[in-house]
């Protein structure tokens, strides 16, 4: 495991960079193959729209049974946006 060293934190142009990089290190780490996560963004009136993409067997790990996963971390990045101002949405796509 790499040492935390200060200064080497990532770091975020706009607001909403966080998000993403957010959501694509929660996936990287459900998946089996964390090499074929994308998460492209999109903003439409004022909303950061957030779809993951996965290797196909891996969608089902980060939908869960009944959609648990995937309401999880649409709750993580809700909570995250309320306290930055940003209103945030997730969907996994084919």
């Amino acid at each position: 495991m790499k040492e935390a060293v200060p200064g080497d934190e990532p770091t975020f142009g706009l607001k909403s960079d966080f998000y993403t990089f957010s959501l694509e290190a929660l996936a990287r780490e459900l998946v089996e193959e964390p090499g074929r996560v994308r998460v492209e963004e999109w903003t439409e009136d004022g909303i950061v729209h957030l779809d993951l993409e996965v290797a196909p067997p891996d969608r089902g790990r980060v939908i869960g049974r009944q959609g648990r996963t995937a309401d999880a971390l649409r709750t993580v990045l809700e909570a995250v946006g309320r306290r930055r101002g940003i209103e945030c949405d997730m969907e996994v796509v084919d």
